[in-house]
């Protein structure tokens, strides 16, 4: 087994509990709440653009707020994504991580991230962005939790 395919196992563990955030917030709490920033959209739309974004190789080159014509952090809740939108980003998100890692070899896992200043190698950049999936996964379950709602299965 190499290191990418290590890696993309583990991108399959985070894909299934982000989509399970789809599946189990009720309707009327999913663009809403009392803090901005726990709105469930939100938390999950800026989490799989965080993904998208680590796949290029220079993130000056992201589109970043272009896949729903705003920011994440700049939207209104009549502008967050809806579950059906958010779906269809994870899909395209998963198929282009994985057409992103599955040819690298454990040398080119290894090789040093020329455009990217805070991270040593592809690896080290991509075992970060699954931190950071899995710090916006816990983020979510708690405020799912404290509102009294189902929480994704670990």
């Amino acid at each position: 087994m190499t290191i990418a395919q290590t890696i993309l196992g583990e991108f399959d563990h985070g894909w299934n509990m982000l989509s399970a955030v789809i599946e189990i917030t009720p309707d009327e709490h999913w663009a809403t709440g009392e803090d901005d920033y726990l709105i469930p959209a939100r938390l999950l739309w800026h989490t799989i653009e965080a993904i998208d974004c680590n796949r290029y190789p220079n993130s000056d080159d992201f589109p970043w707020g272009e896949h729903f014509g705003t920011g994440w952090g700049k939207a209104t809740p009549d502008q967050l994504p809806t579950k059906k939108q958010l779906a269809t980003y994870i899909s395209e998100t998963k198929q282009a991580v994985i057409d992103y890692l599955k040819p690298k070899t454990d040398e080119q896992m290894m090789t040093p991230e020329p455009t990217c200043k805070w991270f040593s190698s592809i690896l080290h950049k991509t075992t970060y962005i699954l931190r950071h999936t899995h710090q916006h996964i816990g983020e979510i379950n708690a405020e799912l939790r404290r509102r009294g709602l189902e929480r994704t299965k670990w």
